[in-house]
């Protein structure tokens, strides 16, 4: 069985290896190509018609890279909090 996107129950099936695989997007690739197609037309420049993203495959082999770990578990707390003042 093969699941789409990530939740922590999810990953935990993939760990137990009762999921044989996850296709997962990537939400902050996802909201940076939308901002900049809306920046393109506002500039009156053509937009793509089709705008990849992209989509990972995730097996319980790859579960613990570094990347993987990021995809799955985004460190959005640095995104959420006010920047420092200077």
């Amino acid at each position: 069985m093969v699941g789409f996107d990530s939740s922590e129950q999810l990953v935990d099936d993939l760990r137990h290896r009762i999921m044989e695989a996850l296709v997962v997007q990537n939400p902050f690739k996802m909201g940076y190509e939308s901002t900049k197609a809306v920046g393109m037309k506002l500039r009156g420049e053509p937009v793509p018609e089709l705008i990849d993203s992209g989509a990972t495959l995730v097996t319980w082999a790859d579960i613990e890279k570094p990347d993987i770990l990021a995809l799955l578990f985004p460190d959005i707390k640095s995104y959420l909090e006010p920047p420092a003042r200077r």
